[in-house]
């Protein structure tokens, strides 16, 4: 056998050599991968090295330093040298995060333009779109640190970060949409940083003055689950949580009218034809694009109400604020609200009749009052 190893070395050797100097040349130290090979096979160990014997045993016989000693290393730099490059190890997702929601959303992003001039453009505007959330500007005060979970292109964080003087972070899993919001966020040069993560996973080192989830836990395999962990984990004590999510009685009559038209038979097509008409407002052609999929064509989502956001937020130690189900005024009695809000599909009805886009949407401020202790 040895003889045959001597015979495969010397055949080999005007290849052996060059590759070798090569392997300098590039500063892969063969003798470092020599020794990071031999973790990953121990035969390699036992043809190259000599194994330290463990104390108090006797001398171990020096392994057979043959053909094979001289043979392994160059072979394994050949073959480290021209491997494709590893691939990148992909997080798993956690149980509550949905992966087909994660698929839908990489192929278009929600809130995504057909550019990034028209992304940033869209940002430059963005006042209006934070001012349209009406609790939530008077919360970014000069070095306020807030979090956007689930910011997807960054439509939200970015405007925050543009128009006021907070610094903000945001989080997504959706890696499509990171790197647009990182994009633009770079252009503009703002105090805004974006990372790919779930948010189930997500631990930040110090709680956020202000956190903020418009229109996401709904897409998560629980949405109170989420609601809990956003808001027992990710807000400081005294600061805020802005939730946003579908309702179950106003989201109603939105899906139903689509439900309709499916069951007559519309292509995809006729859905989007009828969206355009109802959601008139949007005009780049992939903004309004990403705006049906999310309404119309999504895999999941879950509707809620206050009520049960309010138990949930109660529990933790939150006191709600102000919530869109009374356009934001004075809150005197839940109870009252909880009993109004079972009216909304009314809207929703009346918007569709009237030709308007309504999708049943509610949102809430809540103050973090007292941390919230386990046991």
């Amino acid at each position: 056998m040895d003889l045959l190893l001597e015979i495969v070395i010397v055949l080999m050797y005007p290849l052996l050599v060059p590759a070798r100097w090569l392997l300098r040349v590039l500063g892969r130290d063969p003798l470092r991968i020599r020794r990071q090979a031999t973790r990953d096979s121990y035969w390699l160990v036992r043809a190259s090295a000599d194994v330290p014997a463990a104390p108090g045993a006797p001398p171990a016989s020096r392994p057979d330093r043959g053909a094979a000693a001289w043979l392994a290393p160059p072979l394994v730099s050949l073959a480290r040298l021209f491997a494709p490059p590893p691939i990148p190890r992909v997080p798993t997702l956690s149980p509550l995060a949905n992966a087909d929601v994660l698929a839908f959303y990489k192929e278009l992003p929600f809130n995504y333009y057909g550019s990034l001039d028209a992304q940033r453009a869209s940002v430059e505007r963005g006042r209006a779109a934070v001012e349209a959330q009406a609790p939530l500007p008077a919360l970014l005060v000069s070095g306020a640190r807030v979090l956007d979970v689930g910011c997807g292109a960054g439509w939200l964080a970015n405007s925050m970060a543009y128009h006021y003087p907070v610094r903000v972070t945001g989080i997504d899993f959706n890696a499509v949409a990171i790197t647009r919001a990182r994009d633009v966020a770079r252009a503009m040069k703002l105090d805004a940083e974006f990372h790919e993560t779930d948010l189930f996973r997500f631990a930040p080192p110090e709680p956020f003055d202000v956190a903020v989830s418009l229109g996401v836990l709904h897409h998560t395999n629980d949405c109170l689950a989420a609601l809990r962990h956003v808001a027992g984990s990710m807000v400081r004590e005294g600061g805020h949580l802005y939730v946003g999510l579908y309702h179950l009685h106003g989201r109603a009559p939105f899906l139903e009218h689509f439900a309709r038209l499916r069951a007559e038979g519309a292509s995809e097509e006729a859905l989007y034809a009828e969206y355009r008409r109802l959601h008139v407002a949007l005009t780049d052609e992939t903004h309004l694009r990403s705006w049906f999929r999310d309404q119309v064509l999504h895999p999941h989502e879950s509707q809620h109400t206050l009520a049960e956001v309010a138990r949930e937020l109660l529990a933790l130690g939150y006191r709600i604020v102000a919530t869109s189900v009374n356009r934001f005024e004075p809150i005197a009695d839940l109870e009252a609200l909880y009993a109004a809000e079972r009216q909304m599909d009314v809207q929703g009805r009346a918007a569709l009749a009237e030709g308007r886009y309504y999708p049943g949407f509610f949102t809430v401020l809540a103050h973090r009052e007292r941390p919230h202790h386990i046991g």
